[in-house]
C-alpha cells in the first residue's frame, strides 16, 4: 500500500497508546468502519489520524460519510438548478417583480381613464403587493429557518 503523504498515520497499537483506549477495541472498530489503511510500519497496518480519532470517539463511521456525501450532492444539485435558471436568486426575483410593478404603474397612469379610477387601480395593484410581499417574507423565514 502506499502511504498517503499528506496524511498523519499511526498505528492502532501507537494511537492507543497516546490517548489511553483499548487497542484490540480499537482495531475492531476500524475493521467495523471498513477504515481502509494507509501504510505499514513495524509489521502493522497504519491508518489516517481522522479514522482513529472517529474509532476511539464511536459512531458509525459510513453513516458521516454517507450524511456528508448526501450534503455535498444537495449542494451540487442545488447549484445546477441555479445554472439552468430552474431556481432563481431571491434578490433577482425581488428586483424582477419591483420592476413590473413599476411599469405596471406607469401603465396604469398612462390610460386614457378619469383619475379616480386610476387611483382604484393603483390601490388595488397597492394590495396585491402587499399579499405578494407578505409571501416573500413567509418564503425568505422558511428559508432562513431551515
Amino acid at each position: 500500500m502506499k502511504r498517503k503523504t499528506d496524511a498523519i498515520a499511526l498505528t492502532p497499537s501507537r494511537f492507543s497508546a497516546l490517548v489511553g483506549v483499548d487497542r484490540n477495541e480499537l482495531i475492531n472498530r476500524l475493521e467495523e468502519a471498513k477504515a481502509a489503511p494507509v501504510g505499514r510500519k513495524n509489521g502493522g497496518s497504519e491508518y489516517t489520524l481522522r479514522d482513529l480519532f472517529h474509532a476511539a470517539i464511536g459512531g458509525d463511521i459510513h453513516e458521516q460519510r454517507l450524511r456528508k456525501l448526501r450534503a455535498e450532492a444537495d449542494h451540487l444539485e442545488l447549484a445546477l438548478q441555479t445554472k439552468k435558471r430552474l431556481v432563481v436568486p431571491i434578490s433577482e426575483s425581488v428586483d424582477v417583480v419591483v420592476q413590473c410593478g413599476h411599469d405596471i404603474r406607469e401603465a396604469i397612469l398612462r390610460l386614457p381613464i378619469p383619475p379616480d379610477e386610476q387611483d382604484k387601480m393603483l390601490l388595488q395593484m397597492q394590495k396585491l403587493a402587499g399579499v405578494w410581499q407578505a409571501r416573500a417574507d413567509a418564503d425568505k423565514a422558511a428559508v432562513a429557518g431551515s
